[in-house]
């Protein structure tokens, strides 16, 4: 479907916002209601909650420290180059708890 065209050779679905699609592409939902995905959510386990479900408006995402770069000659030395290690820390927290809600994974 995602192939078709019309009499002008202009697809008919959009494969992203430069070209010239006639109609949008078509919203990834669960149950009708629309989803996203954050790599900022916690793994799945049996203390975490990975799954928001609400407004994401009152989910908070705070970038907790800056970013850390540290520099390491040693460790390639003798290839002439010189390695980078980046950290950053971030944490979340629901404010608004009316309007959504963390789910847990059994």
């Amino acid at each position: 479907m995602a192939g078709f065209k019309d009499s002008a050779g202009r697809y008919l679905f959009s494969f992203g916002w430069q070209d010239s699609g006639m109609a949008a592409e078509v919203p990834k939902t669960i149950g009708g209601y629309p989803y996203v995905y954050s790599q900022f959510m916690p793994n799945a386990s049996s203390s975490a909650c990975p799954v928001f479900f609400g407004d994401p408006k009152c989910y908070y995402i705070i970038n907790r420290l800056g970013v850390t770069i540290q520099v390491l000659r040693e460790t390639r030395a003798k290839l002439n180059q010189v390695e980078l290690v980046a950290r950053v820390r971030f944490g979340g927290q629901l404010v608004e708890p009316w309007r959504g809600v963390l789910l847990r994974c059994a």
